[in-house]
């Protein structure tokens, strides 16, 4: 027990030896709680309510904390939405690739959402506005540009030196995977077109309109979202798709903001609006964090630690076969990058997948390379 308790106590006794574990990355989950096994009957109703408790504390938290992002992305789009918008129609600047991939790294900041931006950039091609080359830079630039809000999420836990540590790796994972894409891919595809030419090989003849993939996670967060705040996310994509200078003129009134609890655009500008709503998204989020962290702790101790974090940091055992040993532990890792594949498909958004769980390795539940395939 005790060595299998090491990685997470920071340090174990073997053969009379006590050897340290790095205390940088290792979370000390240990405890002086009664074990299970010598708790009255009273006590142990009264351990299962705290714990049911706690876990509809987490769940709560959890669910407001989704929120708040979509507040946050809701809020950066009234504050520089036009501004994102206009960013997309100099279409000449985006022949450069380079150039082309910053754009959509700043654009994607400015909106705080990479399905935003992406969807601009759809809606563009379909127009005739973007070529397809050019929108291939635009969305590479999206995917580092959607790992800030992540690194946002870092930073609320800044008043611990171990648990920032932990949680500002996570988050750069997210960000350090992007940009070796992007070194590695982008300049094979400015020198060989490859991606261009691969992506146009898999496209099938008579393609037809279908229905949107379902959104699983909106359908619980968005009847919240919207009882509080309406955005009309068309003004940015009419505003990068205007052709002309008269259309362009024709969207100066148009307001992205609509509704704010009972204010309307006659009572607010987009940007007072947008100002309300970041202030509120990021408290609500450094609440919810705050909320979400202190409860996990005091959730993760003793025998409940251990058995979790080795569950969700285990290998996958070898198989034996008579004097034949064939090797599993490498299965671990493509499991949880399935895991991470699954979950963003469910969401939708890459951003709420890696920002739920920078928090988590931040406590420690889950280790800093599990987190890198997920």
């Amino acid at each position: 027990d005790l060595e299998e308790a090491a990685p997470l106590a920071g340090s174990f006794k073997k053969e009379g030896v006590e050897v340290l574990a790095d205390d940088k990355w290792i979370v000390d989950f240990s405890s002086d709680a009664k074990s299970w096994g010598s708790l009255t009957g009273p006590e142990k109703v009264k351990a299962v309510a705290g714990v049911l408790l706690k876990l509809t504390l987490v769940v709560a938290a959890l669910y407001f904390f989704i929120c708040s992002l979509s507040f946050l992305a809701s809020g950066f789009r009234l504050v520089a939405g036009r501004q994102a918008g206009q960013l997309f129609r100099n279409s000449e600047v985006f022949n450069n690739p380079i150039a082309a991939m910053l754009i959509g790294v700043l654009v994607t900041v400015l909106v705080q959402s990479s399905s935003t931006s992406t969807s601009i950039v759809i809606t563009m091609v379909a127009a005739d506005l973007f070529t397809v080359k050019q929108a291939i830079g635009l969305i590479m630039g999206a995917n580092i540009g959607t790992s800030v809000t992540s690194t946002i999420v870092a930073l609320a836990q800044s008043n611990d030196r171990s648990e920032f540590r932990r949680a500002f790796a996570a988050a750069t994972v997210h960000d350090m995977f992007n940009f070796l894409s992007v070194l590695v891919l982008l300049p094979l595809e400015a020198m060989t077109g490859y991606l261009y030419h691969l992506s146009s090989a898999m496209l099938p003849d008579g393609l037809e309109s279908s229905e949107k993939p379902p959104e699983i996670l909106k359908k619980l967060t968005k009847p919240f979202t919207k009882a509080i705040l309406k955005i009309d996310k068309n003004v940015i994509k009419n505003i990068a798709s205007a052709e002309t200078q008269v259309e362009l003129d024709a969207l100066s009134d148009a307001r992205i903001f609509k509704k704010l609890f009972g204010l309307g655009p006659d009572d607010l500008t987009d940007g007072a609006a947008g100002a309300i709503v970041l202030i509120g998204a990021l408290t609500i989020l450094c609440v919810t964090l705050f909320l979400i962290v202190a409860t996990l702790k005091s959730l993760l101790k003793g025998r409940i630690a251990v058995w979790l974090h080795k569950s969700v940091n285990g290998n996958v055992p070898d198989i034996k076969l008579g004097g034949t040993t064939i090797p599993m532990q490498w299965v671990a890792g493509y499991l949880a990058m399935g895991v991470g594949l699954l979950v963003t498909i469910a969401v939708q958004s890459s951003s709420i997948t890696t920002s739920t769980i920078t928090p988590l390795v931040g406590v420690g539940v889950i280790s800093v390379e599990r987190v890198v395939p997920v």
